[in-house]
């Protein structure tokens, strides 16, 4: 099999939940198969330093021509070859291509949007109309494939539904020893737009609980709400947590937080069903996997969730069973024989 080239608008670890995936799956790819990479801004801010990323990455894309000329590329998420102007479909100077559709989040319509990334949007959901010129799609989840299928007529063969990799530690019985003398409620993640709504909401509940017994813990870069906690000694920021303590960080919590409104998967509650550590999860557009076998919440029924912990009564061995296939020896195999069926 001639080697392949991953492409992504990042592999970088940032905290950012497709670059953050990137990055896991090219690491455990690459200790079985010879594969290449080309991450898009960190290319583009070496041709282009000094400039706005979002210009240096389509000043870039006119020339990414050349890396995937005549090769085996594999696209790590549709927009991820999407240059604003012109508008190429680039994926077809490859030999053979595959693409895996993360989430859709180019239609959706959000709350908190400058006008050059409305602009950013409108040429990003037009690479959506190239997926069906790629050779095969891996889905992330059953409601992208069916989307997939509905919305461009592609056929179910053509598809293989593939969520991300969580590492291996994550899976771990040796971390589940809690000592915690309160209740601690734990967030890990980003504070963008699509959680940042619901974590205020939380936030604000959580307050009104005069409960000692209960902790929230946040973990995450550029913390939003500080003023709104500084008179709650039960509330604490810790920053942004390093990737490789977060499994240990998460596995003493009692429960885990999600604010999500939107998620093309959402790997935090992943992690926290693989670690065996209930989760409330907010009722958002979020795949089954993912919000199977959690605790549901909404700002109508949120004070009486946390006021009689009703976490515990989720199934945490039903739970744990979801995330099997996303052990990175399940995903890898899966990827390799999907590779050999295309590009060989």
């Amino acid at each position: 099999m001639n080697k392949i080239l991953l492409v992504g608008t990042s592999f970088a670890r940032n905290g950012e939940g497709v670059p953050d995936m990137n990055y896991t799956f090219r690491e455990d790819l690459s200790k079985l198969i010879d594969i290449d990479s080309l991450d898009i801004y960190q290319a583009s801010n070496n041709y282009f330093p000094g400039i706005s990323r979002f210009l240096a990455r389509n000043l870039f894309l006119f020339k990414s021509k050349q890396f995937i000329e005549k090769k085996y590329i594999h696209v790590m998420h549709p927009n991820d070859l999407c240059g604003t102007v012109p508008l190429i479909n680039f994926s077809k100077y490859s030999e053979r291509r595959i693409v895996t559709v993360h989430d859709f989040y180019p239609f959706i319509k959000k709350f908190d949007q400058s006008f050059l990334l409305r602009i950013d949007n409108l040429f990003k959901r037009k690479c959506f109309d190239f997926i069906p010129t790629y050779d095969h799609i891996f889905a992330r989840t059953d409601e992208i494939s069916n989307r997939l299928e509905d919305c461009y007529a592609i056929k179910k063969e053509k598809i293989t539904v593939q969520g991300p990799i969580i590492e291996e530690q994550y899976f771990s019985s040796k971390l589940n020893d809690k000592k915690n003398s309160k209740v601690v409620i734990g967030y890990v993640n980003n504070f963008n737009w699509n959680k940042s709504r619901m974590l205020l909401k939380f936030i604000e509940t959580f307050k009104k609980i005069k409960s000692m017994e209960l902790e929230l813990h946040i973990y995450g870069s550029g913390f939003p709400f500080g003023d709104q906690i500084n008179d709650d000694p039960r509330i604490k920021y810790y920053g942004f947590l390093q990737d490789s303590e977060a499994a240990e960080v998460m596995a003493k919590f009692d429960v885990y937080l999600s604010t999500s409104e939107f998620e093309g998967f959402g790997i935090p509650i992943a992690k926290a069903k693989a670690l065996k550590i209930p989760v409330l999860c907010f009722k958002g557009d979020i795949p089954n996997i993912t919000k199977g076998n959690t605790c549901l919440w909404d700002q109508n029924n949120l004070k009486s969730v946390i006021e009689n912990e009703e976490w515990r009564n989720i199934d945490l061995i039903k739970a744990y069973k979801d995330v099997l296939c996303l052990r990175p020896e399940s995903i890898v195999k899966q990827t390799i024989e999907v590779y050999k069926k295309v590009f060989l």
